[in-house]
């Protein structure tokens, strides 16, 4: 097994790549709860936008949140 392969497989398995494509609904499920168990400070800030911007911000923060995760692994 390749070293790739094996930091992959010591990887959470949220961070996993799935079999196939996940739904609209699954992946903005992913980046909520990402975005709301990742940091508090951000997840408090949240409650200060309209609830129809939530998603948008749910799902651009679950993008740095992920690459700065692999970064430091």
């Amino acid at each position: 097994m390749s070293a790739a392969n094996q930091t992959w497989n010591l990887l959470p398995a949220e961070y996993a790549i799935p079999a196939t494509a996940p739904s609209l609904q699954d992946a903005q499920a992913y980046c909520e709860r990402l975005a709301r168990t990742h940091y508090e400070n951000f997840s408090v800030a949240t409650w200060f936008l309209p609830k129809r911007l939530r998603q948008h911000f749910f799902n651009v923060y679950s993008k740095p949140a992920t690459a700065t995760y692999l970064c430091n692994f």
